[in-house]
């Protein structure tokens, strides 16, 4: 081998060996550089975070979990998990994605759940999704489903949320989440009673489909309650919820003297931001006169307002 093959074989190796410790090198940085951005994403949740250890998600709605660190001690634990969903109005083809961040500290408390990637309507997620994730803080991850989450605009995304959040309380409790709390209606307008029991003289109608007379404990009565309910077609007027069918289900209390003592929403399939709009006109009308109580007047949800004025319009009709 003569001595300039000989220095561009030891070149060429050379140049090869340094391209390695180059790359290994800069893997390295790299890898040191990422490690440090994501201690730096869970320091904004977990203060005390100096650490993470990737660990083996057994769920399949899970991309990714970590253990968060204390040193040598888990706080906490993070989650991301994603969804698809077909948003028909948007785009009735192409499943659209959605990325969901979990944070639960070790004690199985939900810290904050968040967005971290969505190809879902940016307004619906900005406004509906987003305040309800917020709900879910300070919550035990098992009771989580006690939160009431929105329908409504959001009944593409909330789905894949749902499923993100049974996976991490399946991971963390080895079940599923505790169903959520059965509330009585009644007793969330009347206060504590003693019975309510179906009026069978009451003739419903397609709007007002049952009264119930309600006792005290003492067997008096001291009133009635009316559960209204229908479904709308959204028809043109929901943006990216184009003709789709919409149920509203109220409950009314009426006292003995005619007046409203409360109205309840037992089901609705209204976005909640909207949704949520009427409560101060619910409570305007507590002790008006179940027949002459003026109409809801709200401005900025008009599906809505329209969906509430005609189901007590309703009732107005039956106590006429």
């Amino acid at each position: 081998m003569t001595r300039e093959n000989r220095n561009l074989i030891i070149n060429a190796l050379s140049a090869i060996l340094f391209g390695v410790v180059f790359l290994f090198g800069y893997n390295a940085v790299m890898d040191l550089q990422t490690k440090n951005q994501n201690v730096s994403m869970l320091k904004t949740v977990f203060t005390a975070a100096n650490g993470y250890e990737v660990v083996k998600e057994n769920q399949t709605e899970l991309t990714s979990k970590w253990l968060v660190k204390q040193g040598s001690t888990t706080i906490g634990y993070y989650y991301e998990g994603e969804g698809t969903a077909i948003i028909t109005p948007m785009d009735p083809t192409t499943p659209k994605k959605l990325v969901i961040q979990v944070f639960v500290r070790s004690d199985k408390q939900v810290i904050n759940v968040s967005v971290k990637y969505s190809e879902h309507t940016e307004s619906y997620i900005n406004d509906n999704l987003k305040p309800d994730l917020a709900l879910i803080k300070n919550v035990q991850i098992q009771d989580y489903l006690s939160i009431d989450l929105a329908g409504g605009a959001s009944a593409f995304s909330m789905p894949i949320v749902h499923n993100i959040l049974a996976a991490v309380s399946r991971d963390l409790t080895g079940a599923n989440p505790n169903p959520a709390v059965t509330v009585d209606p009644i007793e969330e307008i009347f206060g504590e009673y003693g019975t309510a029991t179906v009026d069978t003289t009451f003739v419903a109608t397609d709007k007002v489909i049952k009264k119930e007379i309600v006792k005290n404990a003492s067997d008096v009565v001291i009133g009635y309650a009316y559960t209204l309910s229908s479904t709308r077609n959204t028809g043109s007027n929901v943006d990216h919820h184009e003709d789709e069918n919409w149920k509203l289900t109220l409950m009314v209390g009426v006292d003995l003297d005619g007046k409203i003592v409360s109205v309840y929403t037992v089901e609705s399939d209204h976005t909640s931001s909207f949704y949520n709009n009427h409560q101060t006109y619910f409570t305007s009308i507590e002790g008006l006169d179940a027949k002459t109580f003026p109409v809801d007047t709200v401005t900025g949800a008009s599906f809505s307002k329209a969906h509430i004025n005609e189901l007590l319009d309703a009732l107005k009709g039956v106590l006429a």
